[in-house]
């Protein structure tokens, strides 16, 4: 078949003879140029929130459209009120986005789109290290669980306290970051928790709510080598936690060299 006979044939140019034929069928074009926006969404975002806020956003944008169209066509009088009206308000609505997204990225609030936005670039990190399984996890910690790995770092740190008395024992008490690290398997622990119970058994030693603290109280005295396998009882970050960390310092360096 001719180049020229496939062309006329074609979708565009068939649309291209309807709306020559009836005008009104124009707004076809904006459909598909909508269902082509929705195609490159579809290939490029992967969060439903940025997709739900994006088509918000571009119904916002047909809106405006309409209503400069509409006041092309009609008279000043009859569209001058509603067009004065809606534009305010898109220019107040507009005013309100750009300062709560400034104060997001730059001050962590009312969004923690600081913290959100360098953890993606931690995430990247991994993934382009090859660590994909560590970059998913990156993807669900928390902000205080990066805070966290920040303040561990690759010590050893432990999880029984000592007060001023030779037997004043209690158990540290776990920050948010620290439980969220567990739940995502990145903190290696010196021992079992059913392990550290049962050597508390064994001890002697009672678990007593004072406060917000939970003291350990000995039943009798602890020899110096009994009081050493207590206070063994130890956390740190596993060689999965180790390489996040490792990463988040290579992202930290990065955008301070970025920004020098």
């Amino acid at each position: 078949m001719p180049p020229s006979r496939v062309a006329a044939s074609s979708p565009a140019h068939i649309l291209a003879g309807a709306v020559r034929r009836v005008p009104q069928l124009v707004w076809a074009y904006g459909v598909l140029g909508l269902l082509a926006v929705l195609a490159i969404a579809k290939t490029l975002v992967t969060s439903p929130l940025f997709a739900l806020v994006g088509i918000a956003g571009l119904l916002v944008c047909m809106t405006v459209i309409y209503f400069f169209a509409r006041a092309v066509e009609q008279s000043a009088d009859v569209v001058a009120m509603p067009v004065v009206v809606f534009t305010w308000f898109m220019l107040l609505v507009f005013m309100g986005i750009i300062g709560c997204l400034f104060t997001s990225i730059f001050f962590n609030a009312p969004l923690e789109l600081k913290d959100k936005l360098f953890s993606r670039e931690v995430a990247a990190a991994a993934a382009d290290a090859g660590l994909k399984d560590l970059a998913s996890k990156v993807k669900g910690l928390s902000p205080d669980a990066l805070i966290e790995i920040a303040r561990i770092n690759v010590s050893l740190n432990g999880a029984v306290g000592t007060g001023p008395g030779a037997d004043d024992l209690f158990l540290v008490k776990p920050s948010a970051g620290l439980l969220d690290l567990d739940r995502h398997n990145l903190i290696e622990w010196s021992m079992g928790r059913a392990e550290f119970e049962s050597l508390l058994t064994r001890l002697g030693i009672q678990k007593v709510q004072d406060g917000g603290e939970l003291r350990l109280r000995p039943t009798r005295a602890l020899t110096p080598e009994e009081m050493k396998s207590v206070r063994s009882y130890t956390y740190r970050l596993n060689a999965e936690g180790q390489s996040l960390y490792k990463l988040m310092i290579q992202t930290l360096v990065k955008q301070l060299q970025d920004a020098a």
